[in-house]
């Protein structure tokens, strides 16, 4: 088991980093074109999130994606596609649905050229485009 699951999650229910050179205009022309991108067509790949615990209160945390979730908050994007990561692999609590193959994250992506699916003893512990920009999606 990937310990892995995808669902669209509300956009409240996931905590995610604002990072200061993303939104103080030292990235416009990445902040710009990511804007375009989603303004035009949606959020087209999913996020990645780790679900953590905190003060025994379970947390989604965004991993990869936090540009996107900016964006999506200003568009008032309320559905967020998103691969979790499980805090207990054997205790799907997100109710997504189980990622059991690489194909079937890979599946998720429209941007498919460079994903990076990065392992640690075998589990997946992160997923993403290796350079959006480059591959001319973001």
């Amino acid at each position: 088991m990937t310990g892995l699951v995808y669902k669209k999650l509300p956009i409240e229910d996931i905590t995610h980093l604002t990072r200061k050179e993303f939104v103080d205009g030292s990235e416009q022309k990445f902040y710009d074109a990511l804007l375009k991108s989603m303004t035009e067509h949606g959020m087209r790949d999913p996020i990645f999130i780790k679900q953590i615990e905190k003060n025994k209160v379970k947390i989604l945390k965004v991993t990869v994606g936090n540009n996107r979730m900016v964006i999506a908050k200003e568009l008032g994007i309320k559905l967020i596609p998103a691969i979790i990561r499980l805090l207990n692999p054997n205790d799907n609590t997100i109710k997504g649905r189980p990622l059991t193959t690489e194909q079937e994250i890979i599946d998720l992506f429209h941007s498919k050229e460079g994903l990076d699916i990065k392992k640690e003893n075998g589990v997946i512990y992160e997923v993403m485009p290796k350079n959006p920009q480059k591959y001319g999606r973001i």
